[in-house]
């Protein structure tokens, strides 16, 4: 899936946000840390902050913020 992200940000970066959020929220698709962050900066450099925002929060909820990984 990774692979799939990076390859649509080159290509279209406007379908990346839609696809990533249809693949989660439809079929249940788990992204991972990598494709998180690269559909984070597809949506920061085309100014999308509301989507930014969602995917951002998504994965704090999912996976913690940084200080439970603090030892």
């Amino acid at each position: 899936m990774d692979d799939v992200i990076e390859n649509l940000s080159v290509q279209n970066a406007d379908f990346v946000a839609d696809f990533y959020h249809l693949s989660r929220n439809e079929f249940g698709f788990q992204h991972s840390r990598v494709s998180r962050f690269l559909v984070s900066h597809v949506l920061a450099r085309k100014r999308r902050f509301k989507d930014l925002r969602l995917v951002l929060d998504q994965m704090l909820q999912e996976e913690g913020d940084f200080l439970t990984y603090r030892n």
